[in-house]
């Protein structure tokens, strides 16, 4: 009916909303981060890989996380980790961790690409923002795993269609701009990028079902512990 499917839009973009919400928060926080004249690239990744291995899997950063005071819960760290391994080799690499702190806004993102090596350590103030990020990264994670059950109740491929006015079967940017104006969804400038820039996992300008789907199969918990145990086998292999 037609009460029910309004209904079910309203919950859909009650989540998107929400989501944006943490994005946009995320996204200062690596703006404020890149203009520390220190945090470059290089500096960021030793810290998450301080071996120098030219990666970190899993395990690692869920030691080098403990390191930093920052706890996390094991699903936390393992659901942040899944976010940025793009093509699921199972190791961050030195790209992994640009998407990690790159800002979805242009000129800062430049700032960022910009810089020559320092000479210098992140220093306090660069580490707490670091911190900072890395922390929310892992609330958000934990929050998304909670919002993913909501969604799960619902059909993946319903919801799709029902947002899909064009019937073209994938979402561009400008179609998600229109999509979010069209249903009064609260934006701010960059609110389609920062949604494109988390769910466009391959990175090929669009969003599909399959786009997502394959996202969520890839963020259960059945999913993180086998690719854990995994590591566990490899790692005593050596």
């Amino acid at each position: 009916s037609s009460a029910a499917s309004d209904v079910y839009k309203r919950q859909v973009y009650e989540l998107i909303e929400e989501h944006l919400d943490m994005e946009r928060r995320l996204e200062l926080m690596k703006q404020d981060l890149v203009v520390q004249d220190e945090a470059t690239l290089p500096n960021i990744c030793h810290i998450l890989d301080p071996d120098n291995n030219g990666y970190v899997q899993a395990l690692g950063l869920l030691d080098v996380l403990r390191g930093l005071k920052l706890g996390p819960d094991r699903m936390a760290c393992y659901l942040l980790f899944d976010r940025f391994d793009k093509d699921l080799d199972g190791k961050w690499e030195y790209e992994d961790v640009r998407n990690l702190v790159n800002p979805v806004k242009k000129d800062y993102s430049e700032i960022l690409a910009g810089k020559e090596e320092s000479k210098k350590k992140l220093g306090k103030d660069s580490m707490v923002l670091l911190n900072r990020l890395l922390r929310s990264y892992l609330d958000m994670e934990l929050t998304n795993s909670i919002n993913r059950t909501k969604v799960d109740k619902m059909d993946v491929k319903k919801m799709f269609e029902e947002l899909d006015m064009n019937k073209e079967g994938f979402f561009t940017l400008e179609n998600i701009k229109i999509l979010l104006k069209d249903n009064n969804v609260y934006t701010q400038e960059d609110d389609a990028e920062l949604l494109m820039n988390r769910y466009d996992r391959g990175k090929c300008g669009r969003v599909t079902p399959v786009s997502y789907t394959h996202l969520r199969a890839h963020e259960t918990d059945s999913y993180l512990v086998c690719r854990l145990l995994l590591e566990k086998k490899k790692k005593k292999k050596k």
